[in-house]
């Protein structure tokens, strides 16, 4: 097993699991259905998003272990308020390839954050840019990097 604490070190534990299945990296994006771009960052440590890296190493044949010490509480993780994405111009065009537009808040501001350099705030209604600020407050601390 190998400890894995950053991820640059996560990606190169992807990239060395592509090669030992001698796969190259075009093989490995047609097996994720994401572009060969997507391998390239994720394999340097990038931001691909948490579901494509799991998807990665489950192709792979990986797993991950999560050590919790017996006794010790599980974390309970809050279940935040799903919104609408269709009601949201700008959110809805970053969302173009996703059938369920019904989301979690923090699911909309990591979409928003991720593909922040496609969004036109220019264009953004009155009500679509208060959401954009309500859940930069809250899930960004006040930034959106």
């Amino acid at each position: 097993m190998t400890d894995i604490n950053t991820f640059i070190a996560a990606g190169k534990q992807i990239r060395a699991m592509r090669l030992l299945a001698n796969l190259t990296q075009a093989e490995l994006a047609a097996r994720l259905e994401v572009s060969r771009l997507t391998i390239i960052e994720m394999e340097a440590g990038g931001n691909v998003g948490l579901h494509i890296f799991l998807k990665a190493l489950d192709s792979l044949g990986g797993k991950i272990v999560l050590p919790i010490e017996a006794g010790e509480p599980m974390i309970k993780i809050r279940a935040t308020k799903k919104i609408n994405a269709a009601n949201y111009p700008q959110l809805n065009l970053v969302m173009w390839d996703r059938s369920v537009k019904a989301i979690q808040e923090s699911d909309a501001f990591y979409l928003y954050e991720k593909n922040k350099r496609f969004l036109d705030v220019g264009k953004m209604d009155t009500k679509e840019l208060a959401l954009l600020t309500r859940l930069t407050k809250k899930y960004g601390k006040g930034l959106m990097l």
